[in-house]
């Protein structure tokens, strides 16, 4: 067994930071670096740990073509699936400008595209619209898919301070982060990403990269079910027609 000494570094989107925070690594002589790059060119300073020969893996958006990243892409994709198997075809992406974005929206593009639904640009929002709204209230919308738990949250809690009823109106599914969205209440229809499972993968790949080792996944992976049904169903126009009698 060994020590290890382990150094947590913040560039905080600042690039001058970043150049200390490499220098300092290098100065110490790390055995490997892990690096979420703060812009593409940040890939510039690369140089400083190849001249000393670290090994080191990137993160990130930033982190050119080897970059781990989590599959936002495929989750989208899984996620509008979630909506088409309900036999919901007038789907709205509710994104949220990040770095997750571009990828979350290109997998729910896809999705459309493979099951004949056509694409509309105006189905996609970034915020709370009037425009979402009207189309809700007239059927143009059945279902929304969210990037992110909080927006999917936000939209519930309006939806619902206006006396909409989910899924009966509507239905919201969303992506949730494992470790820091812990929202007990409301119940909605979500996949939970295992951030503990990512940070477990990204150590593999930087520990064979130091015993040049090859592991077998070149890309995370996470198996997928539902958190609950809770806001999910059938679009408004499949619901049985109730009759009254006087």
């Amino acid at each position: 067994s060994r020590n290890i000494l382990k150094f947590l570094l913040h560039s905080f989107s600042n690039v001058e930071q970043e150049l200390k925070n490499i220098t300092a690594l290098c100065k110490n002589n790390v055995d490997g670096i892990i690096w979420e790059p703060v812009t593409q060119e940040s890939l510039d300073e690369m140089v400083h740990i190849q001249q000393k020969n670290i090994p080191f893996v990137s993160v990130g958006k930033y982190g050119g073509d080897s970059s781990l990243l989590l599959p936002y892409e495929e989750f989208s994709y899984r996620l509008t699936q979630e909506l088409i198997n309900l036999k919901h075809n007038h789907i709205a992406c509710f994104l949220k400008e990040g770095r997750r974005a571009l990828s979350f929206l290109e997998g729910y593009k896809k999705c459309l595209f493979d099951n004949q639904v056509t694409f509309q640009e105006e189905m996609v929002f970034y915020e709370f619209t009037d425009a979402l709204l009207y189309k809700i209230n007239t059927r143009q919308i059945s279902a929304i898919v969210c990037s992110h738990y909080q927006k999917a949250l936000e939209i519930y809690q309006l939806m619902n301070s206006l006396h909409y009823r989910i899924p009966n109106d509507f239905s919201l599914i969303s992506l949730k982060n494992g470790t820091a969205e812990t929202f007990m209440f409301p119940d909605i229809s979500t996949y939970t990403v295992s951030n503990l499972d990512f940070g477990s993968y990204i150590c593999e790949k930087l520990v064979a990269t130091i015993e040049k080792n090859d592991i077998t996944s070149s890309v995370f992976s996470q198996k997928f079910s539902l958190d609950n049904h809770s806001t999910i169903g059938m679009p408004f126009h499949f619901h049985s027609k109730k009759i009254t009698v006087v």
